[in-house]
């Protein structure tokens, strides 16, 4: 469990409040799983045992990105998105939704917009783009010939292309 931990602090992201947001993904048997964690104090991780919250998904977990102060993003290995939500106190995580837009593993996952919106990049070759509120793709972007492994955006002019 240790080795997976410390995969997993490479896809680590910190909230502006501190808290540590890790996943990991593990081979059990013949099908892969996902962890995510929240430490409300970094300093815990990686130690199961001291996180704010955690929960085992069905599929790997290949990137996850927060969604304001209390949603994750998830790219699973499955071809979906999904978004959690901290809910308890932030002691427990609950699965808001669950889309299945990618024909292949979603390999990034980003928020931008104030968090309203999000992009997700995949090995189909695809980008979606999504509006978190309505928990629905507003746009799709299909490459040619490699993976979309790191999905980058430039900003300018952005929002105005979505509403066009």
């Amino acid at each position: 469990m240790q080795e997976e931990c410390r995969e997993a602090e490479r896809r680590g992201q910190t909230a502006e409040d501190g808290a540590l947001l890790l996943s990991a993904s593990s081979l059990n048997s013949r099908t892969w799983g996902g962890s995510i964690w929240v430490f409300k104090d970094p300093t815990a991780a990686p130690n199961e045992s001291l996180c704010a919250a955690g929960v085992q998904t069905e599929t790997g977990v290949a990137d996850v990105a927060w969604v304001l102060e209390r949603g994750i993003l998830v790219a699973s290995d499955s071809g979906a998105v999904e978004l959690w939500e901290l809910m308890d106190n932030e002691s427990l995580l609950v699965n808001k939704f669950t889309r299945y837009e990618h024909d292949d593993i979603v390999t990034s996952v980003s928020t931008f917009s104030g968090g309203t919106l999000a992009v997700s990049g995949s090995k189909d070759f695809s980008v979606q783009i999504w509006d978190l509120s309505q928990k629905t793709p507003l746009k799709s972007y299909k490459g040619k010939s490699r993976p979309m492994r790191i999905v980058l955006l430039l900003l300018y002019g952005f929002t105005n292309t979505l509403r066009a």
